[in-house]
């Protein structure tokens, strides 16, 4: 498993390299957060923090190129590790997207963190790289972590993964949405310059 650089500090100042904190947006019952994606930036990131959803849902991104249509094509693949009570672990390679192109929303985390367990959320990373290109696809990372009581077995889940957005145009919004009902957590944005 690979692990991902996380920048050791964020500042307002909007110098090459620099991790410039530019949002924070606290959600309660929400159906889905977008977020404008502006040339000021060489790449994003986003923080979701301690997410939890009102039903059985999963809680997906989509990647916007008009500011409208959420259909930005993206392929992707993650490796996942499971941790059931300390005493059990699995580790495989698994392909949300699969070969062909997903424009309804890509699994971030598979939100088992219900409203009804007590304490219980997930968190997830996300690095966007290089959007406003208009002549390669667009590269992301991800990192996520939930915890949940599932069959009376407690549970923590870690995920590492990364894709393409299979446009050449600049991505101009990118969209956190539950699959179904509605999510509460904070996201926090980031941008960085080359230069």
């Amino acid at each position: 498993m690979s692990l991902l650089y996380f920048p050791a500090q964020a500042s307002s100042s909007s110098t090459g390299g620099a991790l410039n904190f530019l949002s924070k947006t606290t959600l309660s019952a929400s159906s889905g957060s977008e977020y404008s994606i502006s040339s000021d930036y060489d790449s994003y990131q986003f923080e979701l923090i301690d997410f939890t959803t009102s039903a059985s849902a999963n809680v997906l991104f989509s990647l916007s190129s008009d500011g409208t249509n959420f259909t930005v094509p993206i392929t992707a693949i993650e490796q996942y590790v499971e941790n059931r009570n300390g005493t059990f672990s699995t580790f495989e390679t698994l392909s949300d997207a699969g070969p062909t192109n997903v424009t309804t929303g890509l699994l971030i985390f598979s939100s088992y963190a219900y409203s009804t367990q007590t304490g219980r959320s997930s968190t997830a990373w996300i690095k966007l790289i290089n959007p406003n290109s208009g002549t390669y696809y667009k590269k992301f990372w991800l990192q996520t972590g939930y915890d949940n009581l599932y069959s009376s077995v407690d549970r923590f889940y870690s995920r590492t993964g990364g894709g393409t957005a299979k446009t050449t145009s600049a991505i101009s919004k990118i969209k956190f949405s539950p699959s179904t009902g509605t999510f509460d957590g904070t996201v926090n944005v980031y941008g960085v310059k080359d230069s």
